[in-house]
């Protein structure tokens, strides 16, 4: 697949640069939380998750309910957001999440803040011209948030139990 130059220059490029620098310096200052492997196959999921959604949404089958950036080419830019940006925001949200340690209604106050913060800046994303919506609404979008969050939450749970199921055989084995 050829990525396509952005056909013009504009605010959402810089939406997108400026969010991804934003994301990347708030990591950068986060203390390190997870095993370097939990966090990459962290972003992998959420890349995945991404992606197959907008695949879905944005074309895919009959749906054409939105676009990216400027073009219906798929872009530069189109990549940047699907599989860097995507997957920093949403480490930073799990980051929260396992900080915070939420349980029962602090759990689920945590889900409904991280969904109405993700709806409020895909609606600001939309004022930049990232996205432009063909029968989609950004309510829609805190409809797929409360499913995609738990399903994150659960996988990263998933994760962590695996890793630290297995991390005495990973020690074992390197000593031996």
């Amino acid at each position: 697949m050829f990525l396509y130059l952005p056909e013009k220059f504009d605010e959402n490029e810089w939406f997108i640069i400026i969010s991804f620098l934003i994301a990347c310096i708030i990591i950068w200052i986060l203390p390190k939380r997870f095993p370097t492997i939990v966090t990459v196959l962290l972003f992998l999921f959420i890349s995945a998750v991404s992606k197959l959604v907008d695949y879905i949404l944005s074309g895919s089958f009959k749906f054409d309910l939105y676009d990216f950036n400027d073009s219906n080419k798929y872009e530069l830019f189109d990549s940047i957001l699907q599989w860097l940006l995507y997957p920093t925001i949403g480490y930073i949200f799990v980051y929260w999440y396992d900080y915070w340690k939420a349980k029962g209604r602090n759990h689920l106050f945590l889900m409904v803040v991280i969904i109405i913060l993700s709806t409020l800046y895909e609606a600001f994303s939309v004022k930049c011209h990232v996205f432009y919506f063909k029968g989609w609404l950004s309510y829609f979008s805190a409809g797929f948030y409360s499913f995609a969050f738990p399903l994150t939450i659960v996988y990263h749970h998933l994760l962590n139990k695996w890793w630290y199921q297995n991390r005495s055989s990973r020690i074992k084995n390197c000593i031996e």
